[in-house]
This record gives structure tokens, C-alpha cells and sequence, in this order.
């Protein structure tokens, strides 16, 4: 009978040989696969803690930036935008204070004495005659009523 050895040469030789590969099992001998159906509708996977928190740790710090880069969007916008309005403001004062001057000009211009007493006098006016004039009596708070006399009437009334 043959033994194995001399059946089967390429199993037991030391060389590697350069064939098909070698199987554990013997050759020729019929290598049989079946089919197992699995059913994995009923396994749940567990829950890993540890990745859980490191998501939510992602997903915090991911919302975190951008919520931090408005932040800064907004006041720098905001910054800008007053920016803008200040120098609005200067030049609207600038404005004013030109008004102002001219105005203040305009008014001593016109009650100039000089140039009032001629259109006065057109229009058939003299100067005051000694004891014609009285004067009223200033209140020593803002808002108490002033009593002025006029040709023995007495006349009260509020400065405000």
C-alpha cells in the first residue's frame, strides 16, 4: 500500500511549491459550503457611553464657533454702524453751529439801533418820556405769577 508520503509529495516537501495553494484538507477530496440564513432583525446594539459623550462634546463645540463668530459679527456691525452715526451727528452739529453763527450775526444786524431808529421814526415813533416807562418786578422764583400795572388796572400773569 502507499502511504501518504509518496501519495502526496507536495504536502510533506520542504520546498515551496509554486502550484495552486495547498488546503488543510486533502486534495481532490470535495470542500462542501452551506448556507445559514441569519437573522439579525432582533440583536440592539448597545450604547457606547464614552462615544456618546464624545459626540455630543463634537457637536457642542461645533455649534459653539459659529455662535461665537456672530457674536463678533454683531458688534463689530454694530460698532460700525455707530461709527457712522457719530460722524452723522458731527457734521449735523457742524451744520448747526454754522446756523447758529449766522444767525446770531442776522439778529444783531437787525436789531442794530442805528438802523431801527430811522424805520421808527418813519413810521411816526419818539422816544419815551421821562416817568413812561415802569418796570416790572422780577419774581424770585421761575414760575410765581408777575403782577404788572398799566393805567390803574392790574394785569397778573405767569412767566414761563
Amino acid at each position: 500500500m502507499a502511504t501518504w508520503e509518496n501519495s502526496l509529495p507536495q504536502l510533506f516537501s520542504s520546498a515551496p511549491s509554486q502550484g495552486p495553494a495547498t488546503s488543510r484538507y486533502m486534495p481532490g477530496a470535495p470542500e462542501l459550503y452551506f448556507t445559514k440564513a441569519i437573522d439579525n432583525s432582533r440583536l440592539v446594539r448597545q450604547k457606547d457611553a464614552r462615544r456618546t459623550r464624545d459626540m455630543v462634546l463634537v457637536g457642542f463645540a461645533l455649534a459653539l464657533a459659529p455662535a461665537c463668530f456672530l457674536g463678533y459679527l454683531v458688534q463689530h456691525v454694530s460698532a460700525v454702524q455707530y461709527g457712522y452715526k457719530i460722524e452723522e451727528l458731527r457734521h449735523q452739529r457742524d451744520e448747526l453751529a454754522a446756523t447758529n453763527a449766522r444767525l446770531r450775526i442776522e439778529q444783531s444786524y437787525l436789531t442794530e439801533p442805528a438802523r431801527l431808529e430811522p424805520m421808527a421814526r418813519q413810521l411816526g415813533m419818539t422816544l419815551p418820556q421821562a416817568g413812561q416807562m415802569q418796570p416790572i418786578e422780577t419774581p424770585d422764583e421761575p414760575n410765581s405769577p408777575v403782577v404788572a400795572q398799566a393805567s390803574g388796572v392790574a394785569v397778573i400773569s405767569v412767566v414761563r
